[in-house]
């Protein structure tokens, strides 16, 4: 599987393309929720969402705000939620934590646990 998450990392340095590369190679032995999320997938979510954040165009922020509850959905398999400690870790080291009050009209719990830890790390 790590050969894996190295052939998607090395396709795009873009996490969604990152992801529709591993599904369209997936077999029926895993799937995207058991590779575990690592520093560089995670900073590639977040940079994607800030980079769709600051676009001044209507189009663009349509695309933050459905890549954002993507990501915010248990079901989906783009969820990063299950990684707040390493999402607290790459807000702070990105200077992004206003993301959290997005991720929090999807997920206040999430977002609240978050928090906390974004604290803990100041």
């Amino acid at each position: 599987m790590d050969k894996l998450v190295e052939l998607a990392k090395s396709h795009s340095p873009n996490l969604m393309e990152q992801v529709y590369f591993m599904e369209s190679i997936k077999t029926e032995t895993w799937s995207w929720r058991r590779v575990k999320m690592n520093k560089e997938l995670m900073t590639n979510a977040v940079e994607t969402l800030v980079k769709y954040l600051k676009k001044a165009t209507d189009e663009e922020q349509k695309i933050f705000y459905r890549f954002l509850e993507g990501m915010c959905d248990t079901e989906s398999n783009y969820y990063i939620l299950g990684h707040l400690e390493l999402l607290a870790e790459v807000l702070e080291e990105k200077e992004c934590a206003f993301l959290v009050d997005f991720i929090a009209k999807y997920d206040y719990k999430a977002a609240q646990t978050l928090d906390v830890h974004m604290r803990g790390l100041r």
